[in-house]
C-alpha cells in the first residue's frame, strides 16, 4: 500500500488487501488534521500569536498592555552642537514621538517645540520669532532618541 507524501495517509491499489486498522488510521490521521486546522483558524480569528510574535510585539507595548505611555523631564543643554556632541534623551519604553520644548534664554519665552517622530531621521529646532529654525539629524534606539544640529543660527542643544 502507497501512502500520501504530506500526511502518510493510506492510498490503496488494486491489488492491495484492505484492512480496517488502515481505515481507522485514516480516519483519526484526518481527524487531528481537520481539529489541528480549526485551532489554527480559531486562533488567527481570536487574534491569538504564538509567544515569539506576543515577545517581538510587547517590546513595544507599555505596561498592562496600553500601547501610549508618556515620560516627561527636563534637561539643560551644553551650548555644543554637531555630531561628536549629540543630545540623549533616555526612555523607560521604546519612544515613538518625542516633544522637546525650548526655552529662549534671555526672555524666558518659548519657543514652538521640536517634533521627533519615529522612523524620522531628521527634525527641526523650533524657532522663535527671531531666528530660523535648523535641521537636527536622529538617532532612535530602543530606549532613547539622540539628535543633533549642523550648528544653524538659533541652535542651543
Amino acid at each position: 500500500m502507497k501512502r500520501t507524501t504530506n500526511y502518510a495517509l493510506p492510498t490503496w491499489e488494486k491489488s492491495d488487501f484492505i484492512q480496517m486498522s488502515d481505515f481507522n488510521d485514516l480516519t483519526q490521521k484526518t481527524d487531528a488534521a481537520l481539529k489541528a486546522n480549526a485551532d489554527a483558524a480559531q486562533a488567527l480569528q481570536s487574534g491569538k500569536a504564538d509567544a515569539q510574535t506576543v515577545s517581538a510585539l510587547a517590546k513595544n507595548l507599555g505596561a498592562a498592555g496600553h500601547n501610549c505611555r508618556v515620560a516627561f523631564g527636563s534637561y539643560v543643554g551644553d551650548g555644543n552642537v554637531g555630531q561628536a556632541a549629540p543630545t540623549t534623551l533616555a526612555s523607560p519604553f521604546y519612544p515613538v514621538l518625542v516633544l522637546v520644548q525650548r526655552v529662549i534664554s534671555g526672555n524666558n519665552s518659548i519657543a514652538n517645540p521640536s517634533v521627533f517622530v519615529r522612523p524620522n531621521d531628521k527634525g527641526t529646532n523650533a524657532a522663535d520669532k527671531s531666528t530660523m529654525d535648523s535641521l537636527l539629524y536622529l538617532t532612535w534606539a530602543d530606549d532613547s532618541v539622540s539628535w543633533y544640529s549642523d550648528g544653524g543660527r538659533g541652535v542651543r542643544e
